[in-house]
């Protein structure tokens, strides 16, 4: 068979990378030299993106002369990694030859590096692993080394806070800090699980925080009486502190561990950003969200109960003078919630509401799988920006079947929906979510700009794109299943492309 049509029948989906851990590259490059027809580039990773991929295989196979194989597997040890022992295999059904047959080589302790269970950590899942993982993460610090969590569930029964300025790490998954954790100032944290039902991840006066490849659970605790790590939530950021600078990178956050009640009072958010209003509060701003994936099943429930994110700030307050700023998005998926993806509520403005504090905040490159999912939704669009909130821009993201709207965006305004993609029709991703025949892209205030989108309706309906308000640009767009309406003067809403015959 074709080499591509071979690797296709690997045992992952063809679409996921066949990773190989950073640590054994040289290793595999001073193996490949044992080849007797040895790749010129002796990583094997010949596209560079520190994987080695179909892509990088294919090439392999051709370095050795080889356009077909008989073997079925790349995974050869079946460890879910393409690693030296899969190549050997590999070699040895092309007719190449490797000697002596390497055997699997696991993920060890990084350099430089502490192990936590060298201070009594135990990582059973029933001993309280909380004040010997405080210890072995003090010592990393002092030393300026690494904390390594192997595999191994850690519980945590009070809270722990991080030490400023601790790097840590972990094996995936399968090391588990289970418990409720306080993130520290100048935290790095990586290849790890953390949290527990009951309980949020805080980050409240820190700043500087970068968290990679990090899963989060929990939340389902009491909202009230906890402040300010409100429980309820599986991750807590602001409230109690300021915090800025934060960046999560590939992290998965489950979808909350709470059940939620009829009015949504319990506040079961997936993540709740809060700042405060007057001068002097604590303050958010610079918060990235990216590559990351929202509200993924918990193992019990997959559909959010509440917001994937809320963004909270008072709007009502006569002494406002700041709000939560640049709080971004880019290149994640959100899963279905039963209510918005993303709620700017009160956010971003200065107290004349209609200067940005600093900036704006963006929504870039994300996909939204619906909003308004199960038996009570509430407050459902993929995208909501509510009074006292605006310049928020959404560019190039594209959003599938919601009970609502993609955006809906109240006054004042200066908000920007530009080069997007709304499509509605199961063809091309089914939901299963009814929509309500409402707008899918709703905006009211002055200064908002929607340009350059696609919007794709099953229906005909009267109103697809629909704007209310003064000074407003609606050029450029191409919608299908319904019309544009714009309301207001000095409205620029020419040229457009409208056609409203249905589309399935």
């Amino acid at each position: 068979m074709r080499i591509n049509h071979f690797l296709s029948k690997l045992h992952f989906n063809k679409h996921l990378l066949l990773i190989i851990p950073t640590a054994i590259f040289a290793t595999i490059g001073a193996y490949f030299m044992l080849f007797s027809h040895a790749a010129p580039d002796i990583t094997a990773d010949f596209n560079s993106d520190n994987t080695v991929n179909i892509y990088d295989l294919s090439i392999l196979a051709t370095n050795w002369g080889k356009t077909s194989a008989t073997h079925t597997q790349g995974d050869a040890n079946s460890d879910t990694i393409v690693n030296i022992y899969d190549l050997s295999a590999l070699a040895s059904q092309w007719g190449q030859t490797a000697t002596p047959t390497p055997t699997p080589t696991p993920t060890g302790q990084p350099a430089n590096s502490i192990n936590v269970k060298d201070y009594g950590a135990t990582g059973n899942g029933s001993t309280d692993d909380t004040a010997s993982l405080l210890a072995a993460f003090n010592a990393a610090v002092a030393q300026g080394k690494t904390a390594w969590v192997p595999a191994g569930t850690y519980l945590i029964n009070s809270r722990l806070s991080l030490p400023s300025n601790i790097n840590i790490t972990g094996s995936g998954n399968s090391s588990w800090l289970s418990g409720p954790i306080s993130v520290g100032n100048g935290n790095t944290i990586s290849q790890v699980k953390i949290g527990k039902y009951g309980y949020s991840t805080y980050l409240g006066g820190v700043s500087d925080i970068l968290i990679n490849n990090v899963r989060f659970t929990g939340g389902g605790g009491a909202f009230s009486g906890n402040w300010p790590y409100y429980n309820a939530h599986v991750i807590t950021i602001g409230v109690g502190g300021d915090a800025s600078n934060i960046t999560f990178d590939n992290c998965d956050i489950e979808r909350n561990s709470g059940t939620e009640n009829a009015t949504k009072s319990l506040h079961l958010d997936n993540i709740f950003i809060s700042s405060g209003v007057k001068a002097g509060e604590p303050l958010v701003s610079n918060v990235l969200f990216k590559n990351s994936r929202f509200g993924v099943s918990n193992g019990v429930n997959n559909i959010s109960p509440r917001f994937n994110v809320e963004i909270y700030d008072s709007y009502t307050d006569s002494n406002r003078v700041q709000g939560t700023r640049e709080v971004n998005f880019e290149d994640n998926t959100f899963e279905p919630s039963e209510s918005a993806s993303i709620d700017y509520s009160g956010a971003t403005l200065s107290s004349d509401s209609s200067i940005p504090v600093s900036g704006y905040s963006h929504v870039t490159g994300n996909v939204f799988k619906g909003n308004g999912y199960g038996s009570n939704p509430k407050w459902p669009d993929d995208i909501t920006v509510e009074k006292g909130s605006g310049y928020v821009v959404v560019d190039n993201n594209t959003f599938y079947r919601g009970r609502d709207m993609a955006l809906a965006a109240n006054a004042p305004g200066h908000n920007q929906f530009t080069n997007n993609i709304v499509d509605s029709r199961s063809i091309t991703y089914d939901t299963g979510i009814a929509h309500n025949w409402i707008p899918y892209v709703a905006l009211e205030g002055d200064y908002n700009t929607i340009t350059g989108n696609t919007v794709i309706s099953t229906g005909p309906q009267a109103e697809v794109i629909s704007v209310d308000g003064n000074y407003n640009t609606i050029i450029n767009n191409i919608v299908r299943g319904g019309s544009i309406i714009v309301n207001g003067s000095n409205n620029i809403s020419s040229p457009n492309s409208v056609d409203m015959s249905p589309s399935q």
